[in-house]
């Protein structure tokens, strides 16, 4: 018959085994935590890497395909109140879609820039009868003040609108035939301006600086006699 065999109680040299053990265990413990803390901290970074660079592939790609816009023509007039001088494109894509953008002004208004299809202004311009360039604020929705001004008086100039001989600071559409008869040549005659060659007399373009702050648009934006020549983009 086997005797049992008496634990012996644990010696200060037994307990500091013990705990040096439990020690390096922690520390091993901790170790492989950090590792594979490390690891995965890596791989995340390794995949948002790859998510990132395939998204400006794609972005690149698109870029590529997507059809640049033809210039047909620069033009160029005065703010409906003449303080300063406006620049201007009209261009065409590849399936004839006409496009209007403002360009520069030579004053202190700033202005946006992007490229607003024909038909969308006509849609706008036919909503009633007399109108004033309220009516284009929804084209210009959330980024800019001065702009919907602006391209009154574009429009102004390209005889698209005049001022209502009814109701006294307000404008009328007018027959936009002539208008498209010209832009629809310009189209045939496979003309496509160079903008960065082109020469800009009295008119630099927008976003060299940005404002401060937006301020509120000038009443006078919304009559015949103003054009919101404020600082805001």
């Amino acid at each position: 018959m086997k005797k049992a065999v008496q634990k012996l109680p644990a010696t200060a040299g037994n307990a500091a085994e013990v705990i040096a053990k439990e020690v390096t265990t922690t520390k091993a413990t901790a170790g492989n935590a950090a590792e594979v803390t490390t690891k995965a901290v890596t791989k995340a970074a390794t995949g948002k890497a790859a998510t990132t660079k395939a998204v400006t592939r794609a972005a690149t790609k698109a870029a590529i395909a997507e059809p640049s816009l033809r210039i047909l023509k620069i033009g160029r007039c005065p703010t409906v109140s003449g303080k300063s001088t406006l620049t201007y494109h009209v261009g065409c894509t590849p399936e004839s879609v006409i496009k209007l953008r403002l360009y520069g002004n030579s004053g202190n208004g700033f202005l946006n820039q992007d490229w607003i299809p024909w038909t969308a202004i006509q849609a706008r311009l036919q909503l009633q009868s007399l109108f004033t360039s309220q009516v284009l604020h929804a084209l210009f929705s959330g980024k800019s003040l001065n702009s919907p001004g602006f391209l009154m008086a574009v429009l102004k100039a390209e005889g698209v609108v005049r001022v209502s001989t009814v109701k006294r600071r307000c404008y009328e559409a007018v027959k936009d035939a002539g208008f498209l008869a010209g832009i629809e040549q310009l189209m045939a005659s496979g003309v496509d301006i160079d903008i960065d060659a082109e020469a800009k007399p009295g008119a630099k373009p927008a976003g060299k600086s940005r404002p401060k702050k937006q301020e509120a648009e000038p009443a006078a934006t919304d009559e015949a006699g103003g054009d919101g020549d404020s600082s805001a983009s």
